[in-house]
């Protein structure tokens, strides 16, 4: 259902519109905004040949690997942008410490063996998520730093700011 839509053009906005009830002078909700901003982060990255979306989790972190069966080894780029890791269950509610466990997230990751194939089963997944985020800032000039969306090749924050919900972490 949306409520609005903004297009920005370098900095200016060139075509806006609401549907009702909603208007311009209410607040704008932004659901899961910083997923869609993930994958932007993930496409420059593409795009600078730095990661790629058939890239496994393994690959893109090597010292983790052993740690990983044979579903979680499997696990692509694409997968996570879609969250479709094979997972039952978010690995954010299933896996003690991955949220806050810094370079060891990704052998926490690995090593909780998905119950479906890689792209088979989607879940609303945070911690596809996270580990997305991990493997953008491994190698590349793109990051996504804490209380802010993306960090820019040129090292410009891009931030949500004066939300009606402001996100502390991942129970808000």
């Amino acid at each position: 259902e949306p409520h609005s839509v903004v297009i920005v053009r370098h900095g200016h906005v060139v075509a806006q519109g609401w549907w009702a009830p909603y208007r311009p002078e209410h607040q704008q909700l932004l659901y899961s905004v910083s997923k869609t901003f993930l994958a932007v982060a993930v496409a420059l990255a593409e795009d600078d040949g730095l990661l790629g979306r058939g890239e496994r989790l393994v690959d893109v972190f090597p010292e983790a690997a052993a740690t990983a069966g044979p579903r979680a080894s499997e696990i692509t780029v694409e997968d996570y942008l879609r969250m479709s890791t094979g997972h039952h269950e978010d690995t954010l509610d299933t896996v003690p410490g991955l949220l806050g466990s810094g370079d060891g997230a990704a052998a926490l990751f690995l090593a909780a063996e998905p119950e479906h194939e890689p792209g088979s089963w989607f879940v609303y997944h945070n911690g596809a998520s996270l580990m997305l985020a991990l493997a953008v800032q491994r190698d590349t000039s793109v990051g996504v730093g804490e209380n802010c969306l993306l960090i820019g090749r040129d090292g410009r924050e891009s931030a949500i700011e004066d939300t009606a919900t402001p996100i502390h972490d991942r129970h808000g």
